[in-house]
């Protein structure tokens, strides 16, 4: 794949997990320390928080970008910037997050070096990190989308002219 050892993403993670683990401490030396596993225990009567809405979010976040941007007294819409901005974050998407999203199938359904509990141990929670990391990154897909989209809302409505519109995603009423 072209990558260095130690390189970052999906691949480096691969790789990490992979690759032969440190050698064993020497004898007489303290034990390592083991990291906690298994599922999260909520109290009695206490519920996860629901997971947010990252479609909504990615709207929000360009609607208070816009807003923001456009407070100032002297602030002029650039219709050119504008495309320009979308066009990147669309290549963004299409390049590299699409990059990432063929790779991200490597750090999930990896197999133990070897049939004994440590190695299939660390395996599952390694594949459970990979498919959460996995999971936030469509998570994230999903909120640049929501941001492309309300962008294009805003260059549209500035190329109709259409005041109602614009005080709307700035968050005010018209």
């Amino acid at each position: 794949m072209g990558q260095e050892p130690g390189a970052a993403g999906p691949q480096g993670m691969y790789d990490a997990v992979t690759s032969p683990g440190p050698a064993a401490p020497p004898p007489g030396a303290p034990p390592l320390p083991l990291s906690p596993t298994g599922q999260v225990q909520y109290s009695q009567g206490e519920t996860p928080a629901p997971p947010p809405d990252f479609t909504a979010l990615g709207g929000q976040q360009a609607k208070a970008d816009f807003a923001s941007a456009s407070a100032g007294g002297g602030w002029e819409y650039d219709p050119e910037a504008m495309v320009q901005v979308i066009q990147n974050l669309e290549d963004v998407v299409e390049n590299d997050l699409r990059r990432m999203e063929k790779e991200a199938d490597t750090i999930v359904g990896i197999d133990p070096p070897g049939h004994e509990v440590v190695s299939e141990g660390y395996v599952n929670d390694a594949n459970r990190a990979g498919a959460s990391w996995n999971a936030q990154f469509s998570n994230n897909k999903t909120f640049l989308n929501a941001y492309i989209d309300t962008l294009k809302d805003i260059h549209d409505a500035y190329q109709r002219q259409d005041e109602a519109a614009l005080e709307a995603l700035r968050g005010k009423e018209a």
